[in-house]
C-alpha cells in the first residue's frame, strides 16, 4: 500500500496572531459550512416528502379487487359490489358501469356505495361492465361481469307464416319459480278466428283469411309481474309479430 503525506508550510505572521489561533478559526468556519450544508440538505428533503404528500402521488403497490367478478341477475333486480383496497389507507374508489360514472338508464346505475341496479329491460349485449377505480391511484382498479336476464325471452322473435299454417312459439321464464304464462293473440287471449288463435302451449294457428294489418301475439303475459315491457326480450310481457301471406312460408326476419 502507497502512503502519502501532505504537507504544509505555515509562515508566522505577527499581524495576524499566533498560528494555532488562525488554524482554529479556520477549522470552525470549516465545520459551520459542513454543518450548514447537511442541514440545508435535510430541509430539502423534508420540503419534498411534505410536497409528495400534499399532491396525493400514489404509492405504487396501491391495488383494486371486487367481489362479487362475476354476477347473473334478472332485469330490474340489484347486487351489491365491494371493492377492497390495499397499499394505501385511502380506501376510497369510483363506481362505473361500461366506462361510464354512475352509469346509465340503458346500462343500470351504480352508487357510491357499489349498489348496483340493472335496468327495467336486459340490454343488447346481455352484459354489463362494473368498475371499480382507486381515488388515490386512478390507474388501478378491478371489474366484475353482470349477465342480465330478461323475465320472458320468447322465441321466435318474428315469422312470416303462409294463411292455415301453425308455429310454435316459446317463452323462457328466468328467475320465477312460477313459469306460467298467458298468450294471446291479436290482444286477445287465446286468439280468435279473425288473427288465428295461440294454444296454452303456445302453438299458433293462422287465420284462413289474412286480416287488415299483422298480428301481433303479444304473449306471454305473466299474471304476477308488472314490469316494463321491451320489444322481444323483455321484462314482463314480450310480442313477437307473425306476418301473414298467401304464398308458403318464408324464413323469420328481425
Amino acid at each position: 500500500m502507497v502512503r502519502r503525506t501532505l504537507h504544509f508550510w505555515v509562515s508566522f505572521n505577527p499581524a495576524m496572531g499566533s498560528t494555532s489561533h488562525t488554524f482554529s478559526n479556520l477549522a470552525v468556519q470549516i465545520w459551520n459550512c459542513l454543518f450548514l450544508a447537511a442541514f440545508v440538505s435535510l430541509l430539502v428533503g423534508c420540503s419534498q416528502y411534505r410536497s409528495s404528500s400534499q399532491t396525493g402521488i400514489p404509492p405504487t403497490s396501491v391495488s383494486v379487487s371486487i367481489s362479487p367478478n362475476v354476477s347473473q341477475i334478472i332485469a330490474g333486480q340489484s347486487v351489491q359490489f365491494v371493492a377492497a383496497v390495499s397499499g394505501n389507507s385511502n380506501s376510497l374508489v369510483s363506481w362505473a358501469v361500461n366506462g361510464v360514472n354512475g352509469g346509465g338508464p340503458t346500462t343500470g346505475t351504480v352508487s357510491s356505495a357499489g349498489l348496483y341496479l340493472a335496468p327495467a329491460s336486459a340490454p343488447a349485449a346481455g352484459t354489463v361492465t362494473i368498475t371499480a377505480t382507486s381515488i388515490v391511484d386512478g390507474t388501478q382498479s378491478a371489474s366484475a361481469i353482470v349477465t342480465i336476464q330478461n323475465t320472458i325471452v320468447l322465441s321466435p322473435a318474428a315469422v312470416s307464416l303462409a294463411i292455415g299454417t301453425t308455429q310454435q312459439f316459446t317463452a323462457t321464464v328466468n328467475g320465477q319459480t312460477n313459469s306460467q304464462v298467458v298468450w294471446s293473440a291479436g290482444g286477445t287471449p287465446g286468439g280468435n278466428a279473425a288473427f288465428g288463435t295461440i294454444s296454452a302451449n303456445g302453438l299458433y294457428t293462422a287465420p284462413s283469411v289474412i286480416p287488415s294489418s299483422d298480428i301481433t301475439i303479444p304473449a306471454p303475459v305473466l299474471q304476477f309481474v308488472t314490469d316494463s315491457v321491451g320489444s322481444n326480450a323483455c321484462s314482463d310481457s314480450c310480442s313477437t309479430r307473425a306476418q301473414l301471406q298467401q304464398a308458403s312460408p318464408q324464413a323469420a326476419t328481425t
